[in-house]
């Protein structure tokens, strides 16, 4: 900060309009709030006579409060300044700091990450991982066949023939958009959508409308798996009479989905695809292996032992820097397979059902299962951690993770007063909130100067 402006960080005075400020610490600058949906804070700050505060010889030495809120649902903040008698406030000279004025941080204090599951029910089930108790859930129009998720929503589809939107922050739906036939796998990236299914095809749709951009030509089977990254999109299922030998995997170029290679067939269905920076993973039926493939020219680079004795199909993929994890039928346990050589490393116990999907985040692997079983483990060892229950067979799951905020600021000239600093600032997560103020050394005193600060925030 230049040496000309001196920063005043104010003293927050709590109104609570509805009675549920609570200390969240013993440190008296910091105010606990946990907003209820329907719920509202105020935090009113009546600042006077800002020149003995921070004159112009003074230091920085005035406190600051923290308001720690978090909620159910979004939360809208306005924070409205009312300044009087400010005639005597001159801007200053210096190039970024040129005005007084005040601004309101917000900081993300920390990641969540939550596990959805969608299955036979038609419902999603969003779950915190830490007890892998259920949260909250969401409705779909017919049996949940494929998950997605990113930062700002979750995506389901299935036996509806199409698939829906829904905001993370609440689980309420968005939009729906249709695929034309049943929608086996959904996957995203930053600005688009990738759906597969019994349509024979991978259609992508843009995220902000659900319209549709671009189609890929015909599988000639079902497609029941997808995956991308920043280049192409790489898809598999069935083709032919069972057991499907001609099946292969299909790399399309993102921009627009036209074909520009495949592997040699799987010799099987392929029911699985996960990709990292170097290779593409694929497992399916028949052969009953993870086959590893460059992504440079789709030929194989190694496979993994069978899955089981004798083998039974492997329906799901996951992965993390050093492992594969695959589950499937009959076998019901999760292989972990080093990615250095495709050899198996450990496995889970028994589950005693069929696993239909696998995912992994932050030191947990999930296996999605018949009859509604959801298992969490280790990936150090693949010991059980914990269990759910979804209700009905889990033919779908999905991870997402909230990333770590930055402090952001917003800034305000208070020489132009009343003003709304902030108006409708969604947060589904929890936030820290402070206020603070630019002093021009330049700007006279004035005992009778005010200033009122209005923080109002509102849960949905």
């Amino acid at each position: 900060m230049n040496n000309n402006i001196k920063r005043i960080l104010i003293l927050f005075i709590a109104f609570i309009l509805i009675p549920f400020a609570v200390p969240v610490s013993s440190d008296t600058d910091t105010i606990g709030i946990y907003l209820t949906p329907g719920g509202t804070i105020s935090i009113v700050v009546n600042q006077t006579a800002w020149g003995p505060i921070c004159g112009l010889s003074e230091e920085n030495i005035t406190d600051f409060t923290w308001a720690n809120i978090t909620n159910e649902g979004n939360i809208y903040v306005d924070v409205t300044v009312n300044a009087t008698d400010t005639s005597s406030w001159e801007p200053s000279t210096a190039p970024s700091h040129n005005k007084f004025q005040l601004s309101i941080g917000m900081e993300i204090p920390s990641p969540t990450d939550y596990i959805y599951a969608g299955g036979l029910g038609g419902e999603v089930h969003r779950y915190i991982p830490s007890n892998m108790s259920k949260k909250d859930e969401a409705s779909y129009s017919g049996n949940v066949m494929g998950l997605a998720a990113d930062e700002t929503y979750i995506y389901a589809g299935g036996s509806a023939n199409n698939f829906t939107q829904y905001w993370k922050s609440n689980m309420t739906m968005k939009g729906t958009a249709a695929y034309g036939a049943v929608v086996l796998d959904i996957q995203v990236d930053s600005d688009y959508i990738y759906v597969v299914g019994e349509g024979n095809r991978v259609r992508k749709y843009w995220k902000t409308n659900l319209t549709q951009k671009a189609v890929s030509g015909d599988y000639n089977g079902d497609l029941y798996t997808v995956c991308v990254d920043d280049t192409y999109v790489y898809a598999g299922g069935a083709v032919g009479i069972y057991p499907h030998v001609g099946s292969s995997t299909y790399q399309y170029w993102k921009t627009n989905l036209t074909q520009k290679a495949n592997t040699a067939s799987y010799g099987g269905a392929i029911e699985a695809i996960i990709e990292d920076t170097t290779y593409i993973y694929v497992a399916g039926g028949n052969i009953d292996k993870v086959y590893q493939y460059w992504k440079s020219n789709l030929t194989k680079k190694a496979e993994s032992v069978a899955y089981g004795s004798p083998s039974y199909t492997i329906w799901a993929l996951a992965d993390d820097d050093t492992y594969v994890y695959a589950g499937g039928m009959i076998v019901d346990r999760v292989y972990q397979i080093w990615k250095s050589n495709m050899t198996k490393k450990t496995e889970t116990a028994r589950i005693g059902y069929n696993i239909y999907q696998v995912a992994q985040i932050n030191g947990y692997v999930y296996a999605g299962c018949q009859n509604g079983v959801l298992k969490q483990y280790w990936s150090s060892n693949m010991t059980v951690r914990n269990t759910a229950y979804y209700g009905s067979d889990i033919r779908g799951l999905a991870c997402s993770t909230s990333e770590q905020g930055e402090l952001v600021e917003t800034w305000t000239n208070l020489l132009n007063s009343p003003t709304t600093l902030i108006g409708d600032f969604p947060c589904d997560e929890p936030k820290q909130f402070g206020l603070h103020v630019d002093m021009p050394t330049s700007s006279s005193t004035n005992a009778n100067q005010t200033t009122i600060i209005t923080f109002t925030a509102t849960a949905d």
